[in-house]
C-alpha cells in the first residue's frame, strides 16, 4: 500500500510512503517510495517501472542463461521489485529452465 500525499498548502510536499499489511507480521514500513500522487493516478510510473525492469532484463541476459537467484539479487539492489521483474519477464518472453537443480532465465532467441 502507498501513502502519497495529494496537496500541502502549509508545507514542501513530502515523499510517498510504501507499507505493507498481512496476517502474520501486521504492519510493515516498506519505506520513501518515488512516486507522486499525480503519477500514481495516472500510472504512468508503472509503465516507467516495467520499462526500467525490461532494460535490465535485457542486460542481464544478453550473454545467455542466469541463475534466477543472481537476477532477483541484482534486481533487489537495482531497486526493481519482484512483481515488476516478473511482469517485464512476461512481456519479454523470458523463458526459465532448470539446470543442474537450479531455475535460470533466458531470452526466447538464446
Amino acid at each position: 500500500m502507498l501513502l502519497a500525499s495529494a496537496k500541502s498548502s502549509l508545507a514542501p510536499e513530502g515523499k510517498s510512503i510504501d507499507f505493507r499489511l498481512d496476517k502474520e507480521n501486521g504492519f510493515e514500513w516498506i519505506g520513501e517510495y518515488d512516486i507522486s500522487a499525480d503519477n500514481l493516478l495516472s500510472g504512468n510510473n508503472r509503465e516507467q517501472k516495467i520499462k526500467e525492469a525490461k532494460e535490465f532484463l535485457l542486460e542481464i541476459l544478453t550473454d545467455g542463461a542466469v541463475e534466477q537467484n543472481d537476477i532477483l539479487k541484482e534486481s533487489e539492489s537495482r531497486g526493481v521489485k519482484w512483481k515488476t521483474l516478473w511482469n517485464a519477464k512476461k512481456a519479454l518472453g523470458v523463458q526459465s529452465i532448470k539446470s543442474g537443480g537450479h531455475w535460470s532465465w533466458v531470452l526466447p532467441e538464446q
